[in-house]
């Protein structure tokens, strides 16, 4: 497609450029890249949160979005300054998204790592941006539930190409978030003048293709439509294949979002 080879050059030629975010932006507007959505009902989604020095979490705050302030580098869907609800819809696939950040803190085979696992419950639906992605089995079964579309080949050739930036990890490409987040925010954007509500986005996990992570903006949370179900602390030991086993977990005495706090004791 002259579409992708057209990004494929921008980003190659650009590359090292620190406005590239700006630029890919710009360009996805430009050009008028491909966008889909689709509605999201009765969904139970997963976010796990590390405890740092195995200090619990004691308000639900914490388990949730992180405030503009506190987002200081880009994520997968996010510029600095743009909070963003992360999560998945298997538990297992959050945990496993935690990963690479236990091998950059040089965890050690053997090491107890406990981690907070957060169960979301939506209460209305939703409209988000998806990314089919024809090689992620899970989320094609997904879509062909609830699809309110027909993709023609040429749009699915697009979106397994934007969906391949999205399976790749910052330590592959330093800049990989820089691309993602300018296809996602040109997207944000084109159902925003079109006076049109979209409350995330949907795309295959980096980890694992037996899954899909979605990013929620705040909003959602906020006005309690995702709401917080329950809570779990679960224990890991990291295995000499660098993987996590659920050694044991425990759940806390009681949680009030709505008052933010969680007691443990």
């Amino acid at each position: 497609m002259a579409i992708c080879e057209l990004i494929i050059s921008t980003i190659e030629a650009n590359k090292d450029n620190p406005d590239l975010y700006e630029i890919l932006l710009k360009l996805f507007i430009e050009i008028g890249v491909p966008i889909q959505s689709t509605s999201l009902t009765n969904a139970v989604l997963y976010r796990a949160r590390r405890n740092e020095n195995h200090i619990d979490f004691k308000k639900t705050s914490k388990i949730s979005y992180p405030k503009n302030e506190y987002v200081e580098y880009f994520g997968r869907v996010n510029r600095p300054g743009q909070n963003m609800f992360y999560s998945s819809d298997i538990h297992d696939t959050c945990e496993a998204e935690l990963l690479p950040y236990l091998k950059s803190d040089n965890k050690l085979i053997g090491e107890i790592i406990p981690i907070t696992l957060g169960k979301w419950v939506l209460t209305k639906p939703i409209r988000v941006l998806v990314i089919p992605d024809s090689s992620n089995p899970c989320l094609a079964e997904y879509l062909s539930k609830v699809i309110e579309f027909d993709i023609s080949d040429e749009e699915r050739l697009f979106f397994d190409f934007i969906s391949s930036y999205f399976k790749k990890t910052h330590n592959e490409i330093n800049y990989i978030y820089k691309i993602t987040t300018a296809y996602s925010n040109a997207a944000f954007q084109y159902y925003k003048l079109n006076n049109q509500n979209v409350d995330g986005i949907l795309y295959t996990s980096v980890h694992t293709i037996d899954s899909f992570n979605i990013a929620l903006f705040p909003h959602v949370i906020d006005s309690s439509i995702l709401k917080l179900g329950d809570i779990l602390k679960v224990f890991y030991e990291i295995d000499a294949n660098y993987k996590l086993i659920d050694r044991d977990s425990i759940k806390p005495k009681c949680f009030c979002f709505e008052k933010d706090y969680i007691k443990w004791k």
